[in-house]
């Protein structure tokens, strides 16, 4: 777990323990020729990389930080994990903006599709619903899972709970093929266990720092 301060010594997801994985802004993304995302490389050892479904998101830069970003534009665009890994019990952290919320759209597949609308982001038939997702505003999102129960909580704001995964935790894809995602991804981190309060809002904090989030 992490003991130092943000202040002494910057932050690193990897200062976290046993991460499953981890991609971060601006390391390990793979280009072809026409500018668009073959790989976006895990940073942790664990070769969980994310890479080219057939419908490839492109590479550009946020506009209040300045840092790189992948853009997904619709048009069923996707990062597959190959092979999928599976985490029953998990914690996701991943910083994102949605650019058009004219519909449903679908952040993830991780054994449940979590789709952003309205202003709420959901898993998919859990009941986990939590509001805050503003379109063109950058936000931290924790999602934690176990065999029973799923949960999330938006820019460090209270838990919404919900019921189990459809799946055991199947980290399939960011985006998804079969729907329609437009926004920047900015950084992911999972880990294979539930983390303590002082280590999510270590990364909760720090991701926020680095992408100038406000937090509740």
């Amino acid at each position: 777990m992490p003991t130092t301060p943000l202040m002494m010594g910057g932050f690193n997801p990897l200062n976290v323990v046993d991460p499953g994985f981890v991609s971060r802004s601006g390391q390990g993304v793979t280009l072809l020729e026409d500018d668009t995302v073959n790989q976006w490389a895990d940073i942790s050892g664990n070769g969980r990389h994310v890479g080219d479904s057939g419908f490839r998101p492109g590479y550009t830069v946020d506009p209040v930080t300045g840092r790189p970003v992948i853009e997904f534009t619709g048009d069923h665009q996707a990062l597959n994990w190959t092979p999928a890994w599976s985490a029953p019990t998990a914690t996701l952290v991943t910083v994102f903006k949605l650019t058009d919320a004219s519909d449903w759209r679908c952040l993830l597949e991780v054994g449940s599709r979590i789709y952003v609308a309205a202003g709420a982001i959901f898993f998919w038939t859990t009941g986990a619903q939590a509001p805050g997702i503003v379109t063109n505003q950058t936000a931290v999102v924790v999602f934690q899972w176990t065999p029973t129960s799923s949960r999330i909580s938006v820019d460090g704001g209270a838990w919404v709970e919900g019921a189990a995964l459809d799946a055991p935790g199947n980290f399939i894809s960011i985006g998804y093929s079969d729907f329609s995602w437009y926004g920047y991804q900015m950084e992911y981190a999972a880990y294979p266990r539930i983390l303590s309060d002082d280590e999510r809002n270590y990364l909760v904090r720090g991701y926020a720092q680095e992408w100038q989030v406000t937090l509740v």
